[in-house]
């Protein structure tokens, strides 16, 4: 039985339809990690050549950044510490700056002291719903909150520099589209077939969105329901509770606007 030969970095490109340049940006990006010969060339075996081609899938068929991306490979927090291990000790960390109890945080939050209690230890992944309420108890955004890489204030955003918010719902991931303080927080929402919001939403402000791609289904005060398609717009008031999913086939994107940021 014959073995398949690793190959170099041109060959690959030429299977998989794309340049050796955008190649070594994913990898740049962490979505790729070919073993090196001695010299430091890269080899890469069957199954790098099969990730790739899914790499080049999602994003020229679906649309994902390489952010998104890794959003989805849970590849944007340290190999030794989970996301829920890293948001617990967050939100401990923040709760003795402001020298709260768990009771005071509870109260300030409108969530039980268990439930708190199991975030700062690990045991449980909060939703986007929880970590909007916890937020707002600590007066920040959920990006200052998490501690989310900022990068230096610019009139314009390339695709490959917007920010990941680090969240953790599983199909979604949330993308800034400025930087820098804004009245206007604007994102780019990426939602895979079957994922949502894990409950509901609240907080402050008012919301515009407009979808780009697919479609998506947003619910109001938990009875009013709204199906949006590619190019169907709409704006709410933010202290309206409301949901999202994608109840789909296809990836949905949604440009998202709120004010004040809150995200």
């Amino acid at each position: 039985m014959s073995v398949e030969r690793p190959r170099y970095v041109g060959e690959v490109a030429k299977l998989v339809g794309t340049s050796p340049s955008r190649i070594r940006m994913w990898e740049r990006d962490g979505l790729l990690n070919p073993r090196r010969t001695s010299s430091g060339h890269r080899l890469y075996s069957a199954a790098d050549v099969d990730r790739l081609r899914e790499l080049k899938r999602l994003v020229d068929q679906e649309g994902w950044s390489a952010t998104a991306i890794k959003a989805n490979l849970n590849a944007h927090f340290p190999d030794k510490v989970s996301p829920a291990n890293a948001i617990g000790q967050r939100i401990r960390e923040l709760r003795g700056e402001a020298g709260w109890s768990l009771r005071d945080l509870a109260n300030g939050s409108g969530l039980a002291v268990s439930t708190i209690n199991s975030l700062e230890r690990g045991q449980s992944m909060p939703s986007v719903g929880t970590l909007h309420k916890l937020a707002r108890a600590f007066g920040m955004t959920l990006a200052s909150m998490l501690e989310a890489d900022e990068p230096s204030a610019s009139l314009v955003v390339r695709k490959s520099e917007r920010v990941l918010l680090p969240m953790r719902t599983p199909g979604i991931a949330w993308e800034k589209l400025y930087t820098g303080d804004s009245v206007l927080e604007s994102l780019m929402v990426t939602v895979q077939p079957g994922a949502g919001t894990e409950g509901t939403l609240q907080h402050d402000g008012e919301e515009f969105l407009y979808v780009i791609r697919g479609a998506i289904e947003l619910i109001l005060d938990g009875n009013q329901v709204y199906d949006l398609e590619a190019g169907d717009a709409m704006t709410f008031d933010s202290m309206r509770e409301h949901s999202y999913s994608n109840r789909g086939s296809k990836v949905a994107q949604i440009v998202w606007v709120n004010t004040p940021p809150t995200i």
